[in-house]
């Protein structure tokens, strides 16, 4: 993401900005992408599955970014919500909601502890704060050779947490036909917690 935000332009398109944060995997050494790219501006970020088109980037204007690349076998996922230019604060109260969320549910994971537990942990936080009808989705899932497999990350999943198993976190809050925000951060579990392993 470092790379890209400072190539952020008023008026260039969602597609553009895919393009700009794939051609940045290239340039790492990157195979492919690891699954269809989203970006979204405005009120698309509400969308949790946007599909990446014409609508062009604005001042103060919230962005979504939901990307991961492949390199060998093996598949990244990573999002991240911010706002270009000033933000409102209904966004920066939202995105708080979502950040305590996800540190509640990154907190859970260790060996032995199960994906519904983890989901438990974040989809709590998001009810608390009265929201907890706007988070549609689960909260995470297994990355490696595919993007989505085991361990499952949601409501009731017995899915038992071992070291070495790879997963999402990825709670949020979408306010439709306003804005979204979700914050996703890929995981390993250690013999004794677990590792974040994508970047701030």
């Amino acid at each position: 993401m470092e790379h890209v935000k400072p190539r952020l332009r008023v008026g260039m398109t969602e597609k553009g900005m895919a393009w700009a944060i794939e051609q940045q995997f290239y340039r790492r050494g990157a195979q492919g992408v690891g699954f269809d790219l989203i970006a979204a501006v405005g009120q698309n970020t509400a969308l949790p599955h946007h599909i990446p088109g014409e609508t062009r980037l604005e001042r103060n204007s919230p962005v979504l970014f939901d990307v991961g690349c492949r390199v060998g076998a093996y598949r990244s996922d990573l999002t991240r919500s911010f706002f270009f230019g000033k933000i409102t604060p209904n966004y920066r109260r939202i995105y708080g909601v979502v950040a305590a969320a996800q540190r509640a549910g990154i907190g859970t994971v260790r060996p032995g502890v199960t994906g519904g537990q983890v989901d438990a942990a974040t989809r709590g936080v998001i009810a608390r704060s009265g929201h907890g009808r706007t988070f549609v989705h689960s909260t995470g899932h297994g990355v490696g050779i595919d993007i989505h497999e085991p361990p499952w990350i949601r409501p009731k999943s017995p899915d038992v947490l071992a070291a070495n198993m790879i997963l999402t976190v990825e709670p949020g809050i979408y306010l439709s036909g306003r804005f979204g925000v979700r914050i996703e951060d890929t995981l390993r579990v250690t013999s004794e917690g677990h590792e974040i392993l994508t970047t701030p």
